[in-house]
């Protein structure tokens, strides 16, 4: 249960507990899943924080470098696929043309 604080899942694992055993059907209280949500979010924030701070900044040119590395990329797919799509068409003319003068 990566991520997840230990109090929240201890305390929403006693509330499955009681209610698989029928002894409450209460749920936790709205301000027990907004602590928790606040908890995570601050979480987050803090890991984000470590992330950007051990990777540093992140440049404009970092980003082009990285758009124009996928346009190449899928301008070469792009290509590929039309040329075997036109090979593929020539090979079929070819085969129908054949099979028409053999028809003949």
């Amino acid at each position: 249960m990566a991520g997840i604080d230990p109090a929240s899942a201890g305390a929403y694992a006693q509330y499955e507990a009681a209610k698989a055993t029928g002894r409450s059907s209460r749920r936790p209280s709205l301000e027990w899943f907004s602590d928790r949500h606040k908890r995570r979010a601050a979480e987050r924030d803090r890991r984000l924080a470590e992330a950007r701070a051990t990777r540093g900044p992140v440049g404009h040119e970092a980003v082009d470098a990285a758009c124009e590395h996928i346009r190449t990329e899928a301008s070469a797919a792009a290509e590929a696929a039309r040329n075997g799509g036109e090979r593929a068409d020539i090979a079929r003319w070819t085969v129908e043309a054949l099979a028409r003068r053999d028809a003949r």
